[in-house]
């Protein structure tokens, strides 16, 4: 299970963090945005109190966290907002018509084999 949180009222945006961050990264918008959206503010797997999962080092394997974790939650069409590295994770779930409106901030890493491994083990 991701850990999130979830607050405000309105129609419902989902926040995900860059690497490295964790639902702390938000903090200077939540205060605005909670007045008028319902925010699901997630931490991926490994980051914030989220434990890793079985294909976390693929980004496939972590969209398909992230889908699942829409799916469980019931927030299937809801819009999204990602940040750096996991941006690209918004821009999947787009793909796969999972997400309502989305919003990629400076996703990087589009060339050749850029849904393979995260990074590679020594």
């Amino acid at each position: 299970m991701l850990n999130f949180i979830r607050q405000g009222s309105g129609a419902p945006l989902f926040l995900v963090h860059g690497l490295g961050g964790s639902c702390r990264s938000w903090t200077t918008l939540l205060s605005r945005l909670f007045q008028v959206r319902d925010l699901v503010d997630v931490n991926l797997p490994g980051h914030g109190n989220s434990p890793l999962d079985a294909n976390s080092d693929t980004f496939l394997g972590l969209a398909d966290r992230v889908e699942a974790f829409i799916t469980d939650q019931d927030l299937f069409g809801i819009d999204v907002v990602g940040s750096s590295v996991w941006a690209r994770i918004a821009l999947e779930l787009a793909r796969r018509g999972k997400v309502g409106a989305t919003i990629a901030l400076d996703p990087g890493r589009f060339w050749p084999g850029w849904n393979g491994l995260i990074s590679k083990p020594h």
